[in-house]
């Protein structure tokens, strides 16, 4: 869903600011995280980021202190609370109460399963044998054709790109400071670089992996069940 995605890069940026929410509030909360499977959304989720090459200018002895920081800001559960906080920043109760009865119905159940079970270890392998097979043995037009709808719902390409460059902006910006002053980049001098790699991606390459991926993750659904998942993306609550 566009929504996890997004609280995911508010949540990496640190721009999210929540007051004490209310009761009803943090039970809907919480059970949309339960039935998306947040928790294990982020246990899969990686820094993907060289820290020898970010901090390559800061000296050797100051690394591991960076790293037991970034290890303990990116753990879990460290990971899950600031998701939490970033979720009730953005919350709108007509968007959620929407995507909980979806998220409750046995098709968004079904989604959520086949989700869960693309994130399992052997699924990396899984997903490799899915695409090869796909060479000799293509899907119809219309599960292709309900995919890419999907993808243009979810905006998943950009999605990506911008939950990597959060994750970038989260682990350069403590390293920048720790910089001599006159190496540092500053603010501006990181969303430039961030600006860079955006500007950099090879769209058409992702979308091609994305496409892949998707079809592999979904190939439990039926076109039927699939198609009832891209119409509610498609909506303001998706």
């Amino acid at each position: 869903m566009r929504w996890l995605m997004a609280v995911l890069v508010s949540c990496l940026l640190g721009t999210a600011q929540a007051a004490e929410p209310p009761v009803e509030q943090t039970a809907v909360v919480e059970q949309l995280l339960q039935l998306t499977d947040t928790r294990g959304f982020l246990a899969r989720y990686s820094l993907g980021t060289n820290l020898d090459e970010l901090a390559s200018d800061i000296p050797p002895d100051l690394h591991q202190a960076i790293q037991g920081a970034l290890v303990r800001t990116f753990r879990p559960e460290a990971l899950y609370g600031s998701f939490v906080k970033a979720f009730h920043a953005g919350y709108e109760k007509e968007k959620a109460t929407a995507a909980l009865e979806w998220l409750s119905s046995p098709a968004g159940i079904k989604v959520t399963q086949a989700e869960k079970d693309s994130r399992t270890p052997s699924s990396e392998a899984a997903m490799r044998q899915f695409i090869a097979q796909s060479d000799t043995s293509s899907p119809s037009e219309r599960r292709t054709s309900l995919v890419q709808r999907l993808m243009r719902a979810q905006d998943v390409v950009s999605a990506l790109v911008e939950l990597d460059l959060a994750t970038f902006y989260g682990v350069a910006k403590p390293i920048d400071q720790l910089r001599p002053p006159e190496r540092r980049l500053g603010p501006k001098g990181l969303a430039a670089v961030a600006d860079s790699m955006r500007n950099n991606q090879p769209y058409d390459e992702l979308e091609r992996s994305l496409l892949s991926a998707l079809l592999f993750t979904y190939q439990a659904l039926s076109d039927d069940e699939l198609e009832r998942y891209v119409e509610f993306s498609e909506t303001d609550a998706g």
